[in-house]
Order: structure tokens, then C-alpha cells, then sequence
């Protein structure tokens, strides 16, 4: 079940971030190679994921997108 609030925006900011450094941490040892593989994280009802395509050792907070929970795109390219 996923709670009905969403985080501060601080604490999403450092969940993103969070999400970022482990993408370029498997990236560096070679487990997403290129643009192999997608990494997501869920905060409250928005869901964060890495769009198809994207070199994973060079992901920032602004490439992610954000979908719903039909897969439909809410924000970002992708």
C-alpha cells in the first residue's frame, strides 16, 4: 500500500540524489553498462524512474521522470 502523502521536498530531494549516486556506484562497476537497465524509487504516490536510453553513469535529478501508477508519463521525457 502506498501512503497518501507525498515527502517534503527535502527529503525527496535526498531520496533522488540517493537514487542517482547508486545508479553511477553500478554503473562505475560495470553491472549497467550504457544505457542497459532502469532504476526507480516510489516517495508517497509519485513514482521516479530512469528513462529508456540513458547512460547511467551521467543521470541527474532532472533526467528522471515521473509516472503514475498506470505507467503513464506526469513529468519528464522519456
Amino acid at each position: 500500500m502506498v501512503p497518501d502523502s507525498n515527502p517534503s521536498a527535502d527529503a525527496l530531494q535526498s531520496e533522488v540524489e540517493a537514487l542517482c549516486a547508486t545508479a553511477h556506484w553500478c554503473y562505475a562497476r560495470g553491472w549497467v553498462p550504457a544505457t542497459s537497465g532502469n532504476f526507480s524509487m516510489r516517495a508517497g504516490r509519485q513514482i521516479l524512474i530512469t528513462p529508456t536510453g540513458l547512460d547511467k553513469g551521467t543521470l541527474t535529478a532532472r533526467d528522471l521522470l515521473e509516472i503514475d501508477s498506470d505507467g503513464r508519463t506526469v513529468a519528464g521525457e522519456g
